[in-house]
């Protein structure tokens, strides 16, 4: 009776490890991993979703089981634990509304992902009109923020989402921005503008508009930063690389 229960127990572990190797590697050809770390940490869990497959697979085999020491039940609580969180948390995105807790947003600093060479940015502080992608965008925030008096008055156009969230009590002011993802989902943060627009108030919070504004520079007690003024705003559909990647 006693070597069932260990059996058992040992099966059911087998098959929590199987589990997670089989979920993450569905994450990771359907491309939704990407959502939750970042791209570079891929083929190292590949590798050990492989290795969980393999090890669970050995496992089964085992004809001989030694007795488990503990408490196999909070063993086994605590292998699903994870796998619940998961299941519970996958369909929460960022939401950076009042609604969400009055949660404090930092757009108007810059972080430096060590971008911004002067000599690299020469070509964009010439053009009148700088159009940011996935491959300039980091480097040209930072480089706008580093120096926003040299950008005064430039047009910019972009693709983010909106942030609503009040700044400074000003009706008419929004953040369009795109998350930046450096490790993992955890650490997900906004990097782009504070945006004035009189029609602030008809944008949908959290959704995906394509702008075009002037850059102005405001002074602070922390000296000077960047703003736009936006000119137009159109609707956008949400990129199939949600998040940016600095390294």
């Amino acid at each position: 009776m006693i070597n069932r229960k260990y059996r058992l127990i040992h099966y059911i572990e087998s098959a929590i490890l199987s589990l997670y190797s089989i979920i993450f590697l569905i994450l990771i050809v359907s491309g939704k991993i990407s959502e939750f770390i970042h791209p570079r940490y891929i083929i190292i869990l590949a590798a050990a979703s492989i290795a969980g497959i393999i090890i669970s697979i050995k496992r089964f085999k085992e004809k001989s089981i030694s007795h488990h020491h503990g408490k196999p039940l909070l063993r086994i609580s605590l292998m699903i634990f994870p796998l619940f969180l998961a299941f519970v948390s996958r369909n929460m995105k960022a939401d950076f509304s009042e609604s969400a807790g009055g949660k404090e947003i930092n757009v108007d600093k810059s972080v430096s992902y060590g971008f911004g060479k002067n000599d690299d940015m020469l070509e964009y502080r010439n053009k009148e009109l700088i159009v940011l992608t996935d491959d300039n965008f980091l480097k040209v925030t930072q480089d706008i923020y580093d120096n926003p008096k040299l950008y005064l008055d430039k047009k910019i156009t972009y693709t983010g989402t909106v942030m609503k969230k009040k700044f400074s009590g000003r009706k008419d002011e929004l953040a369009v921005v795109r998350m930046v993802m450096v490790c993992c989902a955890a650490d997900l943060a906004p990097s782009g503008f504070i945006c004035r627009y009189d029609n602030a108030y008809e944008i949908e919070n959290n959704s995906w508009q394509t702008i075009t504004g002037i850059i102005t520079v405001e002074t602070s007690s922390d000296g000077d930063f960047p703003l736009l003024r936006i000119l137009d705003v159109r609707h956008a559909e949400k990129p199939d690389q949600e998040y940016l990647y600095p390294f």
